[in-house]
């Protein structure tokens, strides 16, 4: 299964999956447990296909391997068969090295095109500045790294028409 692994509230990372309509794709999110669904929000005519999640305290948040540790042990999976994918190096890839995972480095995430940036602040809660500073560099070798999010097809050998558009 596809989990979502965010630093943000669960709430906040499920909205966005919707938003772009790829929460088809996750089987599960584990996120932050700090903030409850607003009062003021009202479920629109879409709703969730994400049908598992995970409420993550602070210390279980990456950089962490926590977080990770408690959703492979309550899944009953070892890490050397799971896949962690993300565009930062010092919270996605060393966290997934460290448990012995396969760490995908989407480069990718470190050049985005001003399109693709401006989507990003209208999906997130932060500010341009804030997901301007997010990417960093780091001395860390990932087990692979992509520039796009097709080639993973390769990759993890995912069935044909996993990843819509990608194909």
């Amino acid at each position: 299964p596809v989990i979502g692994v965010t630093n943000t509230s669960v709430f906040q990372g499920e909205r966005r999956l919707c938003r772009l309509r790829i929460d088809g794709l996750f089987y599960g999110l584990a996120g932050w447990e700090g903030h409850d669904v607003p009062e003021e929000y009202e479920e629109k005519e879409y709703s969730s296909k994400i049908l598992r999640k995970w409420f993550l305290r602070f210390d279980e948040l990456k950089p962490s391997a926590k977080g990770y540790l408690r959703i492979l042990k309550e899944l009953k999976v070892p890490p050397k068969v799971v896949y962690i994918v993300g565009d930062s190096l010092e919270r996605d890839v060393v966290p997934a090295l460290q448990i012995g995972a396969n760490a995908i480095w989407a480069k990718y995430g470190q050049e985005v095109e001003p399109k693709n940036f401006q989507t990003l602040c209208l999906i997130t809660y932060r500010d341009q500045e804030k997901n301007s500073n997010m990417y960093e560099k780091a001395p860390t070798i990932p087990t692979v790294t992509i520039n796009n999010f097709g080639e993973l097809q390769q990759i993890i050998k995912l069935p044909p028409g996993f990843l819509p558009g990608f194909n």
